[in-house]
C-alpha cells in the first residue's frame, strides 16, 4: 500500500524510495509540502516562510527498530537545519549528530494516527509539537511519518487510489 496525506498538498516520490526488486519496491513513499499562503512584507515583498512538510514511507522488509532509528535521525536533521538552513554534507551530519545527542533519552510514546478516517494506534518520537516522527505497524506494512511545521493531529493519511499508486510505482521504476 501507499499512503498519502488526506489533505491538500504537493506530493512527490520520496527520495528514500528503494530500487525495484522484481515486483516489489521497498520502501516506497511520498514527500509532501503543504501549500501555505505567503505573507506580504514591506512594499509587497514576500516573506519566505517554510512550508509544512510531511514524509510518508512504507516498509515491507526492514525491521521496526531500524525504521524508528531512521525516523529519529530525520528529526535530528530537521532540528540541525532549523539552526542553520545552509548546512549540507558533513557539517549537516555533524550538526544532526549533535542534535541527536540532545534528544537522547526521548522515547517513542503511544500516539494516534488517523488513516482512512479511523484512529490507529501508533507511536511518536517528538522533539517539539511541530517536529516529530510517527511509526504505525499495519501488519505487512510498517509506516513511518516525519512531520515539520505540522502537528501529528493535523496530518491524517489516506490509502492511495489504484491510479495514484500506479503513477507513483511507475515513477519509482524510472529511477
Amino acid at each position: 500500500m501507499i499512503y498519502l496525506p488526506a489533505f491538500e498538498a504537493s506530493v512527490a516520490l520520496s527520495r528514500w524510495t528503494g530500487r525495484p526488486q522484481g515486483m516489489s519496491i521497498d520502501p516506497i513513499g511520498v514527500e509532501c509540502f503543504v501549500d501555505v499562503p505567503r505573507g506580504r512584507g514591506l512594499f509587497g515583498r514576500g516573506k519566505p516562510t517554510p512550508e509544512p512538510y510531511l514524509h510518508v514511507l512504507v516498509h515491507d522488509e526492514l525491521p521496526s527498530d531500524r525504521i524508528r532509528s531512521w525516523a529519529a535521525r530525520q528529526v535530528a536533521l530537521m532540528l540541525a537545519l532549523d539552526a542553520d538552513p545552509q548546512l549540507a554534507g558533513d557539517p549537516l551530519n555533524r550538526a544532526a549528530d549533535e542534535q541527536g545527542r540532545g534528544l537522547q533519552g526521548r522515547d517513542w510514546v503511544p500516539a494516534t494516527v488517523v488513516l482512512d478516517g479511523q484512529a490507529r494506534e501508533a507511536s511518536v518520537y517528538e522533539a517539539a509539537p511541530d517536529r516529530w516522527a510517527a511509526y504505525l505497524d499495519l501488519g505487512e506494512d510498517r509506516v513511518v511519518i516525519v512531520g515539520r511545521d505540522l502537528a501529528l493531529a493535523d496530518a491524517p493519511l489516506r490509502t492511495a487510489s489504484a491510479d495514484e499508486a500506479r503513477e507513483l510505482r511507475t515513477e519509482a521504476l524510472k529511477v
